[in-house]
């Protein structure tokens, strides 16, 4: 890592040098030690506190991102042990935070996770801060508007086009047609013209702003799902990185507002329609602050995942060879090649939980995480390796997000209509890249017709209006004999 670079960010490097310290502090201590648990959870929370100081520090859209990332992790990887350590529940049916194969001793299973995870976090920060400068565009600031605000929206109509095919509840419904993935892929259409008016359009009116938010939070209670809502979280948060200058703090307190009030909605929702089981009797072992923030503890749950990698061990999941062909198939289409069997959160649920002791869940698609993914792949040069490709991932939507085409920008907007750089592992992310190549290119092709009508009926606009405004010219009458008779004028008198 650069030092210049590392001096640039002073409180950054200094939480980070307290991150690496309490990590090394932990890792001699013995393996008993009821110290180790609070000093790693110490040490992950010094690295994320540098991962969002540097962030805010960075601005743009890298900024956004590692801010975001922070975010995630730190409910997952501080909050959650933190609250186990705290507590120490036992385990209930349909608790989601008590988990009975880590109950019999919370510490050293505390200590077991983060003792892996912390390294993961010191090892993002240094290489994303390290190369930075490839994420940065030199002409971002004069890119102006990329799209109309009224063909975004035309772009979002059209999607909820799409939306009604499928039954509106986000699966395809007995018409279709299609493959239920395929269905299932442009229902994300809508969210992706949100993101591209949220980073594509330069100035903003109120009554369009109005008009997406309104709209994917009608659809995230309609599909029960909180996927729309933390989208649009995500495009504001990138589109004030990427204008610079100060952020305003009373936006910031009633975009989280709005957004937590959303979430518990959607929450709500989904425990009546029976999606969700209900809570409600698990919560009340818990204390009152605990009982408010317990469906967002246990949303993001990539402690979890980690308990299930902790219990599988390394080289426990796929082969190299399987690895391999499952991130080129993630990269084609479906249609392409027929049925490509499990998606990586899917078969995570299915088959590595059961081996790690815990329940199966053939029909989620779990947030598996870089860290857990890369220990049961390889163990260290796998979590090394995972690290590294979510690095290159982030600095890629980076500079995308600040790209000069509709494509560029499409592309970077539907990696992050899911959370898919926050929650999960390289094969994850490798799945999201091809739907998000799909997605860029019906977006921008849409986006594309509507400029090339747009700028067709302008251009015969003003034709018109130039023909009614020029003068005509005199009529001449080619018949009409010249005033000498038709004979020429010789010049001779």
């Amino acid at each position: 890592m650069n030092l210049r670079r590392v001096n640039e960010f002073p409180w950054a490097a200094s939480l980070f040098s307290v991150g690496a310290a309490g990590w090394l502090v932990a890792f001699v201590l013995e393996e008993g030690s009821k110290l180790r648990a609070p000093t790693l959870l110490l040490a992950a929370t010094a690295t994320l506190l540098a991962q969002a100081v540097a962030a805010i520090r960075i601005r743009g859209a890298l900024g956004s991102l590692l801010l975001l990332l922070a975010v995630y992790w730190a409910i997952g990887y501080v909050a959650r042990p933190s609250l186990l350590l705290w507590l120490k529940p036992s385990p209930r049916i349909n608790d989601s935070l008590a988990d009975r194969r880590i109950s019999w001793d919370y510490f050293a299973a505390v200590s077991e996770i983060l003792e892996r995870a912390v390294p993961g976090f010191l090892l993002l920060l240094a290489v994303a801060l390290s190369l930075r400068r490839f994420a940065h565009s030199n002409n971002a600031g004069s890119r102006g508007s990329l799209i109309r605000a009224d063909h975004g929206l035309v772009l979002m109509g059209l999607g909820w086009l799409i939306r009604a095919y499928t039954g509106l509840d986000g699966a395809p419904s007995q018409s279709a047609t299609l493959s239920s993935t395929a269905v299932v892929t442009l229902t994300l259409l809508p969210t992706v013209a949100a993101g591209l008016i949220f980073i594509g359009v330069d100035h903003l009116s109120r009554s369009t702003i109005t008009v997406v938010v309104v709209s994917e939070a009608a659809w995230a209670l309609i599909a029960a799902t909180k996927a729309p809502i933390l989208a649009i979280i995500v495009f504001g948060v990138v589109r004030l990185f990427m204008r610079g200058g100060r952020v305003p703090l009373r936006m910031v307190g009633v975009y989280t507002a709005l957004a937590l009030c959303a979430f518990f909605a959607v929450q709500r929702i989904k425990t009546e329609l029976g999606i969700l089981t209900r809570t409600d009797v698990v919560e009340s072992y818990y204390p009152t602050v605990v009982q408010f923030f317990y469906p967002i503890l246990a949303r993001f749950d990539a402690l979890q995942a980690n308990v299930d990698a902790v219990g599988a061990g390394p080289y426990s999941y796929l082969s190299l060879g399987e690895v391999i062909t499952h991130l080129l198939q993630a990269m084609l289409p479906q249609q392409i090649l027929g049925e490509k069997g499990q998606l990586a959160g899917a078969a995570w649920g299915s088959i590595l939980r059961p081996q790690a002791g815990g329940p199966a869940q053939a029909g989620a698609n779990l947030a598996e995480g870089p860290i857990a993914e890369g220990w049961v792949l390889a163990g260290w040069a796998g979590t090394v390796l995972e690290i590294l490709f979510l690095a290159f991932a982030i600095i890629l939507v980076a500079r995308l997000f600040q790209g000069r085409t509709v494509f560029a920008v499409a592309f970077a907007v539907s990696m992050t209509v899911q959370p898919l750089l926050f929650e999960r592992g390289m094969l994850g992310i490798a799945e999201g890249m091809g739907k998000s190549l799909q997605l860029a290119a019906i977006g921008s092709l849409v986006l594309m017709l509507l400029g090339a009508s747009a700028h067709g009926h302008t251009l015969s606009s003003k034709m018109a209006s130039h023909r009614k405004s020029s003068p005509k010219p005199p009529y001449k009458n080619p018949l009409r004999t010249p005033p000498n008779g038709g004979h020429q004028d010789s010049g001779i008198s």
